[in-house]
């Protein structure tokens, strides 16, 4: 059974229990590590200046494949280089 969570402020609905959702700008993210990265001395920062991705909620947009092509995360400001 999937369960649907809501913010009181706005209308957005997301599932997933590793998702946040930010009740100051209202965007959901899919996880708590990129909420935190979106959030700057209780300021919202926008998730495209991060190089975040939206496909009905933000995430990172640099993947990273490692040997044996394993998919890791690499943090906004590191360069990583896709290899086949």
């Amino acid at each position: 059974m999937t369960v649907r969570h809501s913010c009181g402020g706005c209308e957005n609905l997301w599932t997933g229990v590793a998702r946040a959702h930010c009740c100051a700008c209202h965007e959901t993210f899919d996880s708590v590590g990129l909420f935190d990265m979106h959030r700057s001395r209780g300021k919202c920062k926008k998730p495209q200046s991060l190089r975040m991705t939206w496909d009905g909620v933000w995430r990172s947009g640099l993947l990273v494949r490692q040997p044996p092509f394993e998919m890791s995360l690499v943090g906004p400001g590191r360069r990583g280089a896709a290899t086949a």
